[in-house]
């Protein structure tokens, strides 16, 4: 099974400009929502700022996602108070998580959209800032076995536009074939580990008895060879110059 790894996000609201007016007086009074999904229930919500077309919010809000999930997306919607009537849809912007990963920040301009099946009046931009809290260290390139040793994740460190360009089944495809690699070669790890320290130690000071000794770790220097090898196999599949893995047999 895949382990779930969260991402400890930051999302600030710096401001927005060119918002289309929604009142009688050619102002609008907006604030926004954000939406951390697939959880619907996690809505947080900046202050309002009055009469204004060109808004500025510097609120932070602080959110832990998790990017391996395809559902997962910041929905950002923006609304007109009023005090006496329905608030007035005023745009939104939709990220998915996995695409705030890779940095250890993103400052952007965001086209504000109309809802999906919608006739909406909606024009202007937001300004957000977004900071990866598990990412301050700076925005360093690591290949892939470097990324496995860090306990990385294919969808940490391939391209935007690649991850863009795959399906959610193919995303979730390649995850499991890194998560794969990953395994086994922690698994080779864990075996020598096993018999440099933990089984040295046992033959050294005659912890246990030969006949024991078979009895518990019998076979486990005639498995490393054949776990290397495939180790070494992946490895080599996982060196071919492209971010995405066809299948782990040899081309």
């Amino acid at each position: 099974l895949l382990k779930m790894v969260r991402t400890t996000l930051s999302l600030s609201f710096v401001e927005a400009r060119d918002l289309f007016p929604k009142d009688a007086n050619g102002l609008a009074d907006p604030y926004c929502y954000l939406y951390n999904l697939p959880d619907v229930k996690s809505r947080l919500k900046t202050n309002t700022v009055y009469k204004s077309l060109n808004p500025s919010w510097n609120e932070t809000f602080e959110f832990e996602v998790d990017p391996s999930d395809p559902d997962s997306e910041l929905k950002i919607e923006m609304w007109d108070f009023d005090r006496w009537a329905s608030h007035d849809f005023m745009g939104q912007v939709r990220i998915p998580a996995y695409t705030l990963t890779e940095k250890a920040s993103l400052d952007q301009w965001f086209d504000l959209t109309q809802r999906p099946g919608k006739k909406e009046q909606v024009s202007g931009k937001i300004h957000l800032v977004v900071q990866n809290k598990d990412l301050q260290q700076g925005t360093e390139e690591i290949n892939l076995t470097q990324a496995r040793q860090r306990d990385r994740r294919f969808i940490d460190i391939v391209p935007s536009d690649v991850l863009s360009s795959l399906s959610p089944a193919e995303r979730k495809r390649q995850e499991i074939l890194f998560e794969f690699i990953n395994t086994e070669s922690q698994y080779v790890k864990d075996i020598h580990i096993l018999l440099d320290s933990f089984l040295k130690d046992i033959k050294e000071q005659h912890i246990l008895s030969n006949i024991e000794i078979e009895s518990l770790f019998s076979n486990i220097e005639a498995i490393l060879p054949l776990n290397e090898a495939l180790c070494t196999a992946l490895d080599s599949r996982q060196s071919v110059p492209s971010d995405v893995l066809s299948s782990l047999s040899p081309a």
